[in-house]
């Protein structure tokens, strides 16, 4: 379809990985038609897409385009996905198929820019960065109290896994259907805010928490979550001193 694409970038830690691919127009000009959100997001997407690594079941994730160079004829793919159990993804083989690249309007019209298809495989070789977090602090997330139990931070993610002091008592909505008390009652247990990386350098980084991840309803008194926020950029794990969330600070050793 005269777009050529390759991956450019495949970063990981245990239970997560980025990978970036570029899409270029092979006649060497640039993209036209496309705007963006104020995050930088086009309005791109895949008529299929399909990102599988061997081996690896039970995973949730997002995909979204943007442009490192509106200047040039690439533009950026990136796929973020976090596991549900943990599994040793190093060494496996990820597998990429992707068909027709389309357009969506301001109207929500659709409309193809590239009738293709695209198959890329390649070994998941990366070295994990996670550096284990002490837990055990007191938090509070959507007024509801409880504790971390555990915290990691990588490269490219912060893993948690925290217990708060109530019930999950998630209303059931019609079947296959998400009713608006459901999704307040899990944002309410899963939305941390902004969660804030304080810096060596005495810069900070701010990472906004969209409400994703798993938790369990099975107690009567308590819920436990587990989740892992994708951070805005690549970051050095070293050189954080310390992660502040849900009223609680954390330090990096």
């Amino acid at each position: 379809g005269g777009i050529t694409v390759t991956a450019d970038a495949v970063i990981g830690d245990r239970s997560n990985y980025v990978v970036v691919l570029s899409l270029a127009k092979d006649d060497g000009t640039p993209f036209e038609g496309l705007s963006a959100t104020k995050d930088g997001k086009l309005n791109l997407m895949f008529g299929t897409e399909d990102v599988m690594v061997d081996g690896v079941r039970g995973a949730y994730g997002s995909s979204y385009f943007y442009d490192r160079d509106p200047s040039d004829n690439s533009i950026q793919f990136v796929r973020q996905i976090s596991l549900v159990d943990s599994q040793s993804l190093v060494g496996k083989t990820m597998r990429v198929s992707l068909g027709d690249l389309r357009l969506l309007d301001d109207s929500g019209s659709v409309s193809t820019l590239a009738d293709a298809g695209w198959k890329l495989k390649f070994k998941m070789d990366y070295e994990d960065s996670s550096i284990d977090l002490p837990a055990g602090q007191d938090i509070e997330v959507g007024s509801i109290k409880g504790q971390l139990r555990e915290a990691s931070l990588s490269s490219i993610t912060l893993k948690l896994g925290y217990e708060l002091d109530e019930a999950a008592n998630v209303p059931e909505g019609p079947s296959g259907r998400m009713s608006d008390q459901m999704s307040a009652r899990i944002d309410q247990l899963l939305d941390l805010g902004t969660v804030t990386l304080n810096m060596r350098d005495g810069t900070t980084v701010e990472v906004t928490d969209n409400g994703g991840g798993s938790f369990d309803d099975n107690s009567a008194t308590s819920t436990t979550v587990e989740k892992s926020l994708f951070l805005p950029q690549a970051i050095d794990p070293t050189q954080v001193e310390s992660v502040s969330l849900a009223g609680a600070t954390i330090p990096v050793a």
